[in-house]
């Protein structure tokens, strides 16, 4: 497993409706242990199924039959059996949303970054696509780097939370999630400490820039 570290990263893009450069964040750094999963929260601005699975693995020149294992092994770990041969656009979109988490994971990866990959598919879907995100990860614990700009998402995902100011962004906090795992919606959508923390992190988001 490998960890992040980010010291002082800074992004300026030009932004042609405005007509001047803006800095998106400034200075930011951040570290993230092997294995750990941690959302960055913070205001705006700031082939087949099988086949798809293993389209990874074939690029670093794995064998047919074991790059088939592996691909099995994932589209079971996402709950697409039974799918396995039919075509991205014959899936739904939180299917398709699974597959691609299955292809990434299917390579071992040591670090996902994760940038709103469920923000596309409505909520229900959501929900259970954030449930299936951690059965996976506290089966395989690679380190994740999720960005979202939902309170809920953040806080039900991640071991930590970081906060960013609006732009220029820089860390408002770093707010540690304690709350047990196996995490399911029935589980925490009633738990004080979920409710409070989501609260806590809301609070911190809309706060205005000191």
């Amino acid at each position: 497993m490998g960890g992040l570290i980010i010291r002082n990263l800074s992004k300026t893009y030009f932004d042609i409706y405005a007509g001047h450069h803006v800095t998106a964040i400034d200075e930011v750094s951040l570290e993230i242990q092997n294995g750990e999963f941690v959302a960055i929260l913070g205001p705006s601005g700031c082939g087949k199924t099988m086949d798809n699975v293993g389209f990874g693995l074939k690029m670093r020149g794995i064998a047919k039959v074991e790059r088939d294992r592996i691909a099995r092994e994932y589209i079971e770990l996402g709950g697409l059996e039974g799918f396995e041969h039919r075509y991205p656009h014959e899936l739904s979109g939180g299917m398709q949303q699974r597959v691609g988490v299955a292809r990434v994971l299917a390579n071992h990866p040591d670090l996902m970054l994760m940038d709103e990959p469920f923000a596309s598919v409505d909520a229900q879907t959501r929900m259970t696509l954030q449930e299936e995100l951690t059965r996976i990860w506290e089966a395989k614990q690679p380190t994740i780097l999720f960005v979202t700009h939902d309170v809920e998402e953040a806080v039900f995902l991640a071991n930590r939370v970081v906060v960013l100011t609006p732009r220029p962004g820089h860390v408002r906090e770093i707010v540690g999630v304690e709350l047990p795992r196996p995490r399911t919606w029935q589980k925490l959508i009633e738990d004080p400490g979920y409710k409070g923390l989501a609260a806590r992190v809301l609070s911190l988001v809309r706060a205005p820039v000191a």
